[in-house]
């Protein structure tokens, strides 16, 4: 993917963010900081250009599916768990 593909991308996410600062914040991460074209480590995972978006976008995914798969298994156990009165 290009810079402006990840930054693409990225808008796509935040515009799902309702939280006051949130346009200050993305400015700043878009002019102020290297964070859609560096790498996520010096050494390790994620090592190349644009890695560190990358990597950023990997943990997302990974906690909205974790929270998606828990909130399904604790609704199916809850429905053993009730008490009915």
């Amino acid at each position: 993917m290009t810079t402006q593909e990840y930054i693409e991308l990225y808008d796509k996410y935040m515009d799902t963010v309702k939280r006051d600062g949130k346009e200050k914040f993305v400015k700043w991460l878009k002019t102020e900081t290297d964070f859609f074209t560096a790498p996520a480590s010096g050494k390790y995972h994620c090592n190349y250009e644009h890695g560190l978006v990358e990597h950023s976008f990997n943990v997302l995914n990974y906690a909205r599916n974790l929270y998606i798969f828990s909130k399904k298994k604790l609704s199916r156990f809850s429905r053993y768990t009730r008490r009915k009165y």
